[in-house]
């Protein structure tokens, strides 16, 4: 999918960021029949996402004559209020690769039919966004107007930031039984189990907490790797 950005020459108010998103998905699927009554499915999986934010043409802090620092391409991020912000600031290319393995095994035992079996997920995710440009806010503060605040170069907010990145891998497994009791002809029972426990993702070549824990922060636990940490952050 892919919106393009929209440049009007010369009017800010009616040029509009773009969209561009790519997902391609694999999936391969094996059943095997190891007897009358046992029977296997085996399916492997791959989703790859890709999404990016495309800008139209830059208006940097030069444009406006602002004395702010800003990194190359200094595009701007303009919010007035009770208007549409204003099309400016910063690609943020996200991808997004998932693998997976799953196993099913199925026996009939003829008032039972039992199914067990589990799967494993990879995630990888890295996306970027830099929020050092200039951001600014017109509330209407000075005037009542959001827009005339705009128009007077009379912002009620600057921020800038810190760049932001994420290179992430998360695993994720899980292990199932069920059985399927047909009791009479009109009533059948389904009922099992599954065990998916949650395994914190870790955050590839970046010292970043991967995950606050509320009652170790109550408790006043604190980390054992990162010694400065505030309790609860792991």
């Amino acid at each position: 999918y892919e919106k393009p950005p929209n440049s009007v020459a010369d009017n800010y108010l009616a040029s509009r960021s773009g969209f561009f998103g790519q997902n391609h998905n694999a999936t391969l699927s094996l059943t095997s029949t190891l007897s009358p009554r046992l029977t296997n499915l085996l399916t492997l999986g791959f989703t790859r996402l890709f999404t990016n934010q495309t800008l139209p043409k830059y208006y940097t802090a030069d444009d406006f004559d602002l004395k702010v620092f800003s990194q190359p391409p200094n595009p701007l991020s303009v919010s007035i209020s009770g208007w549409n912000s204003l099309p400016f600031g910063t690609p943020v290319p996200n991808t997004r690769n998932s693998f997976e393995v799953q196993n099913a095994t199925m026996v009939n035992l003829g008032a039972h039919l039992l199914k067990w079996g589990g799967s494993v997920n990879r995630l990888q995710q890295k996306w970027t966004w830099n929020s050092e440009y200039p951001g600014y806010t017109f509330s209407g503060q000075f005037t009542g107007n959001g827009m005339t605040d705009f128009l007077l170069g009379m912002p009620s907010n600057l921020g800038e930031g810190s760049p932001i990145g994420m290179d992430t891998r998360f695993t994720g497994w899980s292990l199932f039984v069920q059985d399927n009791y047909k009791i009479t002809r009109r009533l059948t029972l389904d009922f099992g189990l599954r065990w998916e426990p949650w395994i914190p993702p870790h955050f590839k070549g970046l010292d970043q907490i991967a995950v606050f824990d509320q009652k170790a922060f109550y408790t006043g636990t604190r980390s054992t790797v990162y010694k400065n940490a505030p309790p609860g952050m792991f």
